[in-house]
């Protein structure tokens, strides 16, 4: 599953916001797990499929009963913050209000497809850079050119 593309919703008096039904129609419970995972960022959300989340989240872990201090301080950070959260019939979730308050989001947003994750922000914030993230993705396009050449996938 990979989300791509972006979708300007709200997020209502109660913490809710609908995952865009052409999300929704890629996510298979079955396969990616019933739920989504939250994190906050300053400035936005991340959400992850349960599954995703878990695979990314295993590959980052520490394999040993004496690890670093900075990994402890990593994992404790990570999953301290991250809360599951269970859709409603109608697609809704209700983001955790920790999560609104640390990221500031809160009425009009933006849900972006990020490839393993959604991403939420600031409706007007993301209005107001889109620009600067235009000229980013030029930036970015020949390297990822580079990558899929070094592939030998289709340019």
């Amino acid at each position: 599953m990979f989300f791509t593309g972006q979708y300007f919703h709200s997020i209502d008096k109660k913490g809710r916001v609908a995952v865009p039904a052409r999300y929704r129609h890629l996510w298979d419970p079955a396969v990616h797990g019933r739920t989504w995972c939250s994190l906050p960022r300053a400035g936005s959300i991340r959400l992850y499929p349960k599954r995703t989340y878990d695979e990314l989240a295993a590959g980052m872990m520490a394999r040993t009963l004496t690890p670093d201090p900075a990994s402890l301080a990593r994992e404790a950070i990570l999953y301290s913050f991250t809360h599951e959260i269970e859709p409603d019939s109608a697609g809704r979730i209700t983001l955790p209000k920790e999560h609104l308050e640390i990221s500031g989001l809160g009425g009009e947003v933006v849900i972006l497809g990020a490839g393993s994750h959604l991403r939420l922000m600031d409706r007007g914030v993301w209005k107001a850079g889109q620009a600067d993230h235009l000229a980013l993705l030029d930036e970015l396009l020949p390297d990822l050119d580079m990558d899929a050449a070094r592939q030998g996938l289709p340019e």
